[in-house]
């Protein structure tokens, strides 16, 4: 994630344009954070099915490494395409990348189950709170690859 999208963030904290309550995000629990959740948003329409999501550690941890696996499935086979990421902190968005599936993944693959894999580091200067990520994803045609939205929380 682009520690200056964070930074810009924390300005706002401060100033004030993002909902504060007792030095948390307005939206975040007080109590234990929420774990993670997710669900498949292709509604059958896309190459790939979201069969489940893990989420490590679940609650992510500011300045640590995470994991974000994806386990799918696919009836095709798939050799090129795109992904879009897009990540939320209180109805904002933080942080968007674009990257090629094949960059993720080893090309081709499919038919059959298959594993994304995204290892990331979480820079401590991550706001605590409760984010939103949707992935999607296009093939070279245009046709959807893939549809999830997934939430986790920071601390």
């Amino acid at each position: 994630m682009n520690p200056s999208v964070f930074l810009l963030l924390l300005h706002m904290f401060m100033a004030g344009a993002i909902p504060m309550q007792y030095g948390k995000i307005a939206n975040a629990s007080a109590d234990a954070p929420s774990p993670s959740s997710w669900s498949d948003c292709g509604g059958g329409a896309t190459s790939l099915t979201v069969n489940n999501v893990k989420v490590l550690p679940d609650p992510v941890v500011a300045g640590k490494n995470f994991t974000l696996s994806l386990d799918c499935s696919t009836s095709d086979q798939v050799s090129d395409g795109t992904f879009i990421i897009q990540v939320y902190l209180a109805g904002i968005m933080v942080h968007k990348q674009t990257n090629g599936i094949c960059e993720e993944h080893a090309c081709p693959f499919g038919p059959g189950p298959v594993n994304l894999v995204s290892n990331t580091n979480m820079p401590i200067i991550t706001p605590r709170g409760r984010y939103d990520v949707k992935v999607t994803g296009l093939l070279p045609d245009g046709l959807p690859a893939i549809c999830a939205d997934i939430q986790f929380s920071v601390v």
